[in-house]
């Protein structure tokens, strides 16, 4: 939001730029937390900036994300474990509504992936696009009432904690 403000200042339009910004997440082991907080993340974004900030198109309500699986939770002992975590992630990720995705390699928590662990990350992300058709879902747990309420409690806890940081200046 400070940096919408710093641009408003200065002269633009909010629907000038907010159709342009591209959020860089992570996605970790928690599948439907991380499900629900993209969910959130998109509904935050576009109350945000429809109510506080009178956007106007529809393009600009729109919160995009590109979202990298969660490198950290890559164990060295067992690698090819890694491939089902990266894969739980990558599906956590493309449910709850990203626009786009990179996989860790099996390998990296052991040294710079391998030709054939970027192979497998490749694979895995078509597969999970191709095959499971996933994507072609606008919102695959739109429904579910246990996302639904894990998303709604994400939800007022951002809005509370921006609230929070917005009361003491930005």
């Amino acid at each position: 939001m400070a940096g919408s403000d710093i641009l408003i200042e200065r002269g633009l339009e909010i629907d000038e730029f907010l159709h342009r910004i591209t959020w860089f997440v992570n996605s970790s082991p928690d599948f439907f937390e991380e499900a629900a907080k993209f969910r959130a993340m998109r509904k935050v974004w576009a109350r945000i900036f429809k109510e506080r900030y009178n956007a106007r198109n529809e393009s600009s309500l729109l919160c995009r994300m590109h979202c990298q699986t969660y490198a950290p939770t890559l164990t060295r002992e067992q690698p090819f474990n890694n491939i089902v975590r990266s894969t739980i992630y990558s599906m956590a990720a493309v449910m709850g509504g990203v626009q786009s995705l990179s996989v860790n390699s099996f390998d990296e928590a052991l040294s710079i992936p391998t030709e054939f662990s970027a192979l497998i990350s490749v694979r895995t992300q078509q597969i999970i696009d191709l095959e499971t058709n996933i994507s072609k879902v606008i919102d695959p747990l739109g429904g579910s009432y246990y996302v639904e309420a894990l998303t709604e409690e994400l939800e007022k806890k951002a809005i509370s904690i921006i609230d929070t940081i917005q009361s003491k200046g930005g």
